[in-house]
């Protein structure tokens, strides 16, 4: 009983661990995508302006 708990709570923490990852990607790609279009609409703007 106490061996199959333990493997419960392992396989539970990797999923959450899992998830934290891709969680955490997401939001990396999303920064990276905003401050990558900052970069390409800022020079825009300013040379046709």
């Amino acid at each position: 009983m106490g061996k199959k708990a333990r493997e419960n709570a392992s396989s539970q923490y990797l999923r959450t661990k899992h998830y934290n990852g891709k969680v955490t990607y997401a939001i990396l790609l999303a920064k990276t995508q905003i401050t990558f279009n900052k970069r390409v609409h800022v020079p825009k703007t300013d040379t046709s302006g």
